[in-house]
């Protein structure tokens, strides 16, 4: 390349950073102006930053019929939806947070959150980050099919949609095909179920709680591996 052509290169070159650096300065001003109305770097959980039992905290309100949220069964309607569950009878629900596994010998573990609804038993494991301990997902069924019989499901709520290594793979794959245990993926189900949640709800001050929800999720898990629908057992 001649000396011109290098010239006149350099000379486009610092033509094309000098807009963009101007272009950016404008976008930055009015950026600053408009968060006077909508403190778009604002979000509450950056401040909760939440853990595994804050979470589980936050979900168990959220499901809960009779949470602060106002808004009823909404919630609840639209995580059924999520896990294409139909439970005869939508009258009485209990959510419980921490339930003891009394019905099985193991009874010193604890289903991160119980909802039963009318005898029918959804029993959720938060997994965001942490492993499983052993046996912990087999003992969880143990006590579901215990207390509901057939009337039961078990879902492993997890990061990246991980499937749970608790399990042995034969069990995995029976509950599976009977849709007896599902895995959710914060990164794919669960941001949905949020994202609907948002959509359906009434209350203001909930909905922008729902959408700081979603922007954290959307933060913390992008890099996590979609859900794989549960082909596999993990390994």
């Amino acid at each position: 390349m001649h000396t011109e052509e290098k010239l006149a290169l350099s000379g486009e070159l610092d033509r094309f950073f000098g807009d963009l650096g101007f272009r950016l300065e404008l976008f930055e001003s009015a950026r600053r102006k408009l968060d006077v109305y909508l403190a778009s770097e604002f979000n509450v959980f950056s401040y909760i930053a939440p853990d595994e039992n804050r979470l589980s905290d936050i979900i168990a309100e959220l499901l809960n019929p009779e949470g602060k949220h106002g808004q009823g069964e909404v919630f609840l309607r639209e995580f059924l939806k999520v896990l294409r569950v139909e439970p005869q009878g939508h009258g009485r629900c209990r959510v419980v947070r921490e339930q003891a596994t009394a019905f099985i010998p193991q009874s010193q573990r604890r289903i991160d959150i119980l909802v039963d609804i009318d005898g029918f038993g959804i029993g959720i494991e938060n997994k965001p980050w942490a492993g499983e301990q052993p046996d912990q997902l087999s003992a969880y069924w143990e006590y579901l099919r215990a207390r509901y019989g057939d009337r039961c499901l078990l879902v492993y709520l997890s990061g990246g949609g991980d499937h749970p290594q608790s399990i042995p793979a034969e069990e995995w794959e029976r509950l599976k095909g009977e849709g007896k245990l599902k895995v959710l993926a914060y990164s794919g189900a669960f941001k949905e179920w949020l994202v609907s949640c948002y959509k359906e709800c009434s209350a203001e001050k909930v909905r922008w709680f729902l959408r700081d929800f979603v922007d954290f999720v959307e933060g913390t898990f992008r890099n996590q591996p979609e859900e794989s629908g549960g082909e596999e057992h993990g390994r």
